[in-house]
């Protein structure tokens, strides 16, 4: 009894498995197609590195297509927050944004605190995937003037963000609302 393959999978010589597998190490990490080639005639697997050249051409855009459907949407009330922390035995910037329901839209560490970076970490936020902010929560009034004065220069008169300096006790604690600061503790 031969078990149904999923439709994208018929009339392909490997399985399944093997295919995803070589599509996901060749766009997670940096591999070329004769790398992965080589580590599947080490599994015993001989496949030759045009057809994973093919596999990658083929299935790439319909992985593309469906983790984007998965991703989060974050919504348009952020809270904007820097705090100073430890990464590996140096003390760095955690510049992090984060929506009203607690998901982290961006996060940057950052050897120095100025406007430079402040500007860089916006620009990531700001013109990263998803919809612009409709309102900014500055959590931290020591950075409140230069982030106010970096999103006069990138909000857009056709759209504006409204910029709020509140304080940690206006709502939840941005550290419990992502996932960033734990995962950076080194």
């Amino acid at each position: 009894m031969t078990k149904r393959r999923p439709a994208p999978f018929r009339g392909r010589h490997f399985e399944d498995v093997i295919i995803l597998l070589c599509v996901r190490w060749y766009l997670r990490y940096s591999l070329t197609y004769r790398d992965l080639e080589e580590m599947m005639t080490e599994r015993n697997l001989s496949v030759d590195h045009v057809t994973i050249w093919r596999w990658v051409q083929h299935y790439a855009p319909v992985l593309n297509q469906r983790i984007c459907r998965e991703m989060r949407h974050p919504n348009r009330s952020w809270r904007v927050d820097e705090t100073y922390i430890k990464v590996a035995g140096n003390w760095a910037y955690l510049y992090r944004a984060a929506d009203s329901a607690g998901e982290t839209i961006e996060f940057m560490l950052s050897p120095k605190r100025d406007l430079i970076a402040t500007k860089l970490f916006l620009r990531l936020a700001l013109y990263g995937a998803g919809p612009r902010p409709r309102v900014i929560n500055v959590l931290n009034a020591h950075q409140s003037a230069l982030v106010l004065r970096t999103l006069v220069v990138f909000s857009a008169p056709a759209s504006p963000i409204f910029a709020d300096q509140c304080s940690a006790t206006d709502g939840p604690d941005i550290a419990t609302l992502g996932e960033s600061s734990r995962a950076l503790q080194c």
